[in-house]
This record gives structure tokens, C-alpha cells and sequence, in this order.
């Protein structure tokens, strides 16, 4: 009988992220599960996504986990009560590694199957195209939210640059018709591939750990050049282009080889997904 894999979350938020994980420990021969809240059920492996407030009195002593901070949330409650022996974190920065004093880590972001997310018909010629978006929930109706100088000029220059948008918390600020609903999580990639380029943001709390968001593989992957503030993975990751919204004017001139650079992120995401896959 294959082994069990219970993938933990908090809430439901980073769904892609969590059908990657599915994905990832699926290949390496689990039955995986999903819990999101409540008190935690026996398995085999434990994956923690979004996990801090995680009941601590749940988690067995020695279970066995795997913590992705890819968010920079604090996990210390999670490492303390499994204990670093048998606690593995996976994490994209080695702020977060340092924060939690781990024994046993990877340096790495989440794994991303660039297969599953690649839209098979974003080159047709008769869809709308758009020149310009952003898409995620308006950072100003959230806890953690985004009252900075940094989402400041972003709200700007979405207005100045007519961008349209798509996310919770837009309707009635002045966007207009420029303004387009919600979209599920698991249609996103389809947006960006009729979006010529896309436009990023970190939470501040992402911003201190040098996490990056869903979007710096999501857009690339289907074509989109995303424009994002200063980040340790601007550079790295293909399709991600360093903007500082607060003193720059975007390159909006500059032309995209859509096929290129789908062809160049594809390429990062497998040999990255490869290389935590075999860590």
C-alpha cells in the first residue's frame, strides 16, 4: 500500500500551489489528502503550505514533515512541536531558512509543473488581447495589506496606463470598465495568455522574506512579460522584468517573442521542479 500525504493549509488561498504539491507528491508514490483548518488527521507525511496557525496539540510528536514557506509566514510554532529532526523546510530565500533555525532544508521555491498551466490556445489571433494588467485581490481590503509606497504607485499607474484589472476589491475604484470580475485560480493561465504583459506586487511581509508571488510563473509560462518590484528572483526567473513603481516608467515599448519566452520559463520550471524532486 503507498504511503500517505496530507497536505495542510490554513485557508484556501494559493490554490495552484497546492495542485503543484498534489502533483509533486503524487510522482513520488503517495496517496495524497487535503485538510484546510481544523485538527489534523494521521498520515504518513505531513506538508504544510500555509500552516501557522496550526493546531500545535494536533501534530504527533516525530511526525514526519515537509514545510513550504514560500508566503514568510512564521512556521516556528510547526518546527517546535514535530521537532527539527524530522522536519524538513523548503523555502525560496535563506532569510526564511535563518528565521526558523532549520537542521534540514532546501533552498528552493515550491516545485511548478509548467504543463499543467501552459493554455494550449493562447496564441489564437480571434481572442481580445490585453495590452496591460493586474491581477490579484486590491490590496487595500486586506489584514496584510497594502497601504505602502510600493501598492501606492502601483494603483497610480494602473490608472495612468489604462491597465485592466481582474481581483476582489476593485469594484467602484475609478477602474471602470476597466475593471473585470474575479477569475478562478484555475483559470488564470488562460488570462495571461491574452495579456501582453502583467504587473506584480508583494505583500510586505513577502517583500521582507524575499518570497515571490504565483504570478512570476503563471504569466511567463504563457507568454506574459511581468513587470515586479525589486525581488532576489527578478533575474533568475525567465519573464520577470525589475520595475520600481515609484520612480520608473515601464518599457511598455519593448516587444515580447511570446513563443521565446514560454519556451525559456517552461524550461526553468522543469529543471527546477526536477532538481527539488530529486533533493
Amino acid at each position: 500500500m503507498r504511503p500517505t500525504c496530507l497536505l495542510y493549509s490554513n485557508d484556501c488561498y494559493d490554490l495552484g500551489e497546492l495542485t503543484n504539491l498534489w502533483i509533486l507528491y503524487r510522482r513520488l508514490g503517495f496517496r495524497v489528502r487535503a485538510a484546510f483548518r481544523g485538527r489534523l488527521t494521521a498520515s504518513d507525511l505531513l506538508v504544510v503550505v500555509r500552516g501557522s496557525d496550526i493546531e500545535a496539540d494536533s501534530l504527533p510528536k516525530d511526525q514526519l514533515v515537509h514545510v513550504y514557506n514560500y508566503v514568510g509566514y512564521d512556521m516556528s510554532r510547526v518546527f517546535e512541536k514535530a521537532g527539527s529532526s524530522t522536519c524538513l523546510l523548503i523555502a525560496p530565500s535563506r532569510e526564511l531558512i535563518d528565521r526558523h533555525a532549520a537542521r534540514n532544508y532546501v533552498l528552493s521555491p515550491p516545485p511548478v509543473f509548467p504543463d499543467r498551466w501552459i493554455c494550449r490556445w493562447g496564441g489564437q489571433t480571434n481572442l481580445k488581447r490585453f495590452r496591460l494588467a493586474f491581477v490579484g485581490t486590491n490590496k487595500r481590503i486586506m489584514p496584510e495589506g497594502g497601504d505602502d509606497a510600493i501598492w501606492s504607485a502601483l494603483e497610480k499607474l494602473i490608472r495612468r496606463e489604462e491597465a485592466h484589472v481582474w481581483g476582489r476589491g476593485w469594484e467602484g475604484d475609478g477602474i471602470g470598465s476597466r475593471y473585470m470580475g474575479v477569475v478562478s485560480p484555475y483559470n488564470i493561465h488562460h488570462l495571461y495568455a491574452r495579456v501582453d504583459r502583467a504587473l506584480g506586487v508583494m505583500y510586505p511581509f513577502q517583500r521582507e522574506a524575499g518570497t515571490f508571488s504565483s504570478r512570476f510563473w503563471q504569466a511567463p509560462l504563457n507568454g506574459a512579460l511581468l513587470f515586479s518590484e525589486p525581488n532576489p528572483w527578478v533575474g533568475v526567473i525567465p519573464g520577470v522584468v525589475e520595475t520600481d513603481f515609484r520612480t520608473s516608467e515601464l518599457p511598455l515599448s519593448v516587444k515580447v517573442d511570446r513563443v521565446a519566452l514560454m519556451f525559456s520559463s517552461r524550461n526553468y520550471w522543469l529543471r527546477q521542479t526536477l532538481s527539488l524532486e530529486c533533493a
